[in-house]
């Protein structure tokens, strides 16, 4: 099951997760943030979907580590911004992508995240929650923060 933190994800140590798309663009919301944090990371992201595309889609990736931090991508979708898969294409994807990160990921480890798909790919975020926390039944040693802004 996820825990929720409130505070910046940015400032978060090990593994940082979020959503991206496969056309190599961190060009808004956390992903911008990320961009200029760890740009290492975005050279690293962009080559591979130049190299691979919308092959990437469904499945994750994780980068070099840089600073004390390790980003993870998770290809929700393919496109961005009025190209859009519909939400359930996008649901399907998170779905694929992240049982396969969990098969991967050693015992016990730390994933940070923000409420991804959310945001600018127009999830509900229930609908996201709900497949993490199904997905962590098989890997109840992962613990899952989901990192939440203060309220002002």
């Amino acid at each position: 099951m996820v825990t929720y933190k409130t505070g910046n994800l940015l400032a978060a140590k090990g593994v940082i997760l979020h959503d991206c798309n496969a056309e190599g663009s961190w060009g808004a919301g956390i992903s911008l943030n990320l961009k200029s944090r760890f740009p290492k990371s975005y050279i690293e992201y962009q080559y591979w979907c130049e190299k691979f595309g919308y092959d990437l889609v469904g499945s994750y990736m994780k980068l070099q580590p840089e600073y004390d931090n390790q980003i993870i991508c998770l290809f929700t979708s393919g496109t961005y911004g009025d190209k859009l898969p519909a939400m359930e294409i996008i649901l399907a994807n998170t779905f694929k992508a992240i049982t396969a990160l969990l098969a991967s990921m050693p015992y016990n480890s730390t994933i940070n995240s923000n409420m991804f798909n959310s945001g600018l790919f127009k999830v509900p975020w229930e609908k996201t929650e709900a497949i993490i926390n199904t997905c962590l039944k098989a890997r109840p040693d992962v613990k899952w923060f989901i990192y939440r802004k203060k309220e002002k």
